[in-house]
């Protein structure tokens, strides 16, 4: 059997690992259903392979749940996400894997160790990377079970693969019981696509080829079997809600930007009657109807936005929603027809208010752009959240109160205030180790995941040291909302059955905002 897991975190909080979003739960408090672990189970279930999916933040439970599941599963693989801020943490796990699970093959999958590889590689206990879009490659490694299990009991969907034998899957096939562990799987793993992995001496690792992406009409929809649902809830209305993901790849460059690790840059659609079908059966056998569609941009095609919204209408699918954008990728028709579809809350990256800072981003939009676009949907009465950036290249005092002075002035329900993150594989990173901004140290770090994190500053600019950009991020926290209007703004949003949430809500929040 295969165990796909998001790991426990390190501070017993919520954490979401999830492509480019790799955070603590945060001020709101949401922790986001595995998406990619939940569409790799698909494949693998639908290649007959006995998959268990866990998530234990959402579960609230710690090591001593993976341990017991790892004594009770004994799975062929365990295969986990990772995150760049508990980096550390998520490769340790690998030795508890082997202490509880010792013939699994160990894997990870995310962003951070997308870009670094050797550096995760660099714990022994970890046998394989799994390098950007992980679900065609983690379905490669199921085959690659099935293949080697061919002539040996309990092949495949019946009894989960090896579990019960007392053999090493990788070496049930053939004479495999007399080679070494480190020779089982590199004999399996040299021909998979999309992983790094360390050599039958122990010791040199491999890097092969890139695996293709995903074509979009072999997406499966995600398969959130095992999984307690209650764990994923809005965190002012309180309702359960799931991800659909219709789009995936980002054609922009943004140079903080993670995204292209994971899905590219070419923009892949799945079929518009797909995703309606999805939600559909996301309804019948989940009871929800409260959806994140999550994307990259969601809206980089607005006529593929507009027909899917049209199929939502006509299907009478009665949903309500959030989503992800652009400033420069939307206008009042295609919102009108998103509010019409069931959306009630939009989500901008509105990042700075100095229009500099922004082309030294690459982030390609303007501030008045960024005004356009949150007025518009405010006079739809559709619900707007922005999120904002303090510390990228360019930064000063001056611009940073330029910044939450826009915040203030904008129609905004929400806003979120983060630290600029040069997470791995990102332009900011490169820029940020040649020029010596890593505030942890002027030189080449080994181990920078430890310092890097959108809650706390990693970047040193000229003149801006890192602990202002902190105390200024927990001061915009602050000024905004503190206002009246923001507070009442907020407590328009929670529903009746979510009051009793408030409390440990605002707990959060006073200690987000320090």
């Amino acid at each position: 059997m295969i165990l796909l897991f998001n790991p426990p975190a390190p501070s017993g909080r919520g954490y979401t690992r999830e492509g480019r979003c790799t955070q603590e739960a945060g001020v709101w408090g949401t922790q986001w259903p595995p998406l990619s672990l939940a569409t790799a189970a698909a494949l693998l279930r639908g290649d007959g392979l006995d998959v268990t999916l866990r998530d234990y933040p959402a579960a609230g439970l710690g090591q001593d749940a993976l341990a017991a599941d790892l004594w009770a599963l004994r799975p062929v693989f365990a295969i986990w996400t990772t995150g760049t801020p508990t980096f550390g943490f998520d490769i340790g796990l690998a030795r508890l894997v082997r202490e509880c699970a010792p013939k699994a093959v160990t894997a990870v999958l995310g962003t951070h160790v997308s870009a670094f590889p050797e550096e995760a590689l660099a714990e022994s206990a970890l046998d394989v990377v799994i390098r950007g879009e992980p679900e065609g490659v983690i379905r490669d490694l199921g085959r690659l079970l099935i293949e080697k299990m061919k002539g040996g009991k309990a092949a495949g969907a019946e009894n989960g693969g090896s579990h019960g034998t007392g053999k090493d899957p990788l070496a049930i096939a053939g004479n495999g019981g007399r080679q070494s562990r480190s020779r089982q799987i590199a004999a399996g793993c040299a021909n998979i696509p999309g992983i790094a992995w360390r050599d039958a001496d122990g010791g040199t690792i491999r890097h092969n080829p890139d695996a293709p992406l995903l074509a979009p009409e072999a997406i499966p929809a995600p398969s959130w079997d095992g999984l307690d649902l209650d764990g994923y809830r809005l965190p002012l209305k309180g309702r359960r809600f799931l991800i659909v993901a219709p789009v995936r790849g980002c054609p922009w460059h943004c140079s903080f930007c993670t995204a292209p690790l994971y899905y590219g840059h070419r923009l892949r659609r799945r079929p518009v009657a797909r995703v309606a079908d999805e939600i559909a059966d996301d309804i019948a056998c989940y009871g929800v109807r409260e959806f994140f569609i999550w994307a990259d941009t969601f809206t980089a095609d607005r006529d593929y936005v507009r027909e899917l919204c049209r199929t939502i209408i006509e299907r009478k699918l009665r949903i309500s929603w959030t989503c992800n954008s652009r400033v420069d990728t939307i206008d009042e028709e295609t919102l009108a027809l998103m509010k019409e579809a069931g959306l009630w809350m939009i989500s901008y990256g509105l990042e700075s208010a100095d229009d500099a800072i922004l082309a030294a981003s690459r982030k390609g939009i303007t501030a008045a752009q960024s005004r356009r676009a949150v007025e518009i949907a405010h006079h739809l009465g559709i619900r707007t959240a922005g999120h904002f950036i303090f510390g990228l290249p360019g930064e000063t005092r001056e611009t940073m109160a330029e910044t939450l002075a826009f915040a203030l002035s904008l129609p905004l329900d929400i806003a979120q205030f983060y630290a600029a993150a040069p997470f791995p594989g990102t332009a900011l990173y490169d820029e940020a180790m040649e020029k010596g901004w890593l505030a942890t140290s002027g030189a080449a770090v080994a181990r920078p995941s430890a310092t890097i994190s959108q809650n706390t500053a990693a970047l040193a600019l000229p003149g801006l040291p890192a602990v202002e950009v902190d105390a200024f991020r927990r001061r915009a926290f602050r000024r905004f909302y503190l206002r009246p209007s923001a507070a009442a703004c907020v407590l328009s949003m929670v529903e009746p059955g979510s009051i009793a949430a408030l409390t440990p809500l605002l707990r959060r929040f006073l200690r987000w905002i320090g």
